[in-house]
């Protein structure tokens, strides 16, 4: 069975991976270890919620948290500056907004490819997807016979 490091959010609690067959461990990405190796490293409207110093730094660490060739995974509200809200939950949350060319900037500098980082649209506020890779990665990706 393999372990899942994960935060706490709505669709995927802890409880709700272990139901699934799946370890977990709470951690907090500004200051906990992603122990590892593993295959890639999923956060899912988390990092938006850190510094940009703290965004290098976990970025930093998440790479060492992936075998080679393994993949990140984000998602991140696009925009200007930083905020703090009381919005949607009731309670303050603080939110750094990102551009895609300081986005790419903090991935390359840290050691990861970015293979995808899509602009996509949200309820309140757009979004950047962004999937990045460790290592080489090929110029072509492989068709699959049919």
């Amino acid at each position: 069975m393999a372990t899942v490091p994960t935060a706490r959010t709505a669709a995927m609690t802890p409880n709700t991976l272990q139901a699934a067959g799946h370890q977990t461990r709470l951690l907090d990405v500004r200051v906990d270890d992603f122990g590892g190796p593993y295959d890639a490293v999923l956060a899912d409207a988390v990092l938006l919620h850190v510094t940009r110093e703290q965004f290098v730094d976990v970025l930093q660490r998440a790479r060492h948290a992936v075998a080679s060739g393994g993949v990140l995974a984000i998602t991140l509200k696009e925009g200007d500056g930083e905020a703090w809200t009381e919005a949607k939950l009731g309670r303050p949350r603080h939110f750094t907004y990102w551009r895609e060319p300081a986005v790419q900037a903090a991935l390359m500098a840290t050691g990861w490819q970015v293979l995808s980082l899509k602009h996509v649209a949200g309820r309140a506020d757009p979004w950047l997807f962004v999937i990045a890779r460790t290592g080489q990665v090929p110029s072509k990706i492989p068709r699959r016979p049919v």
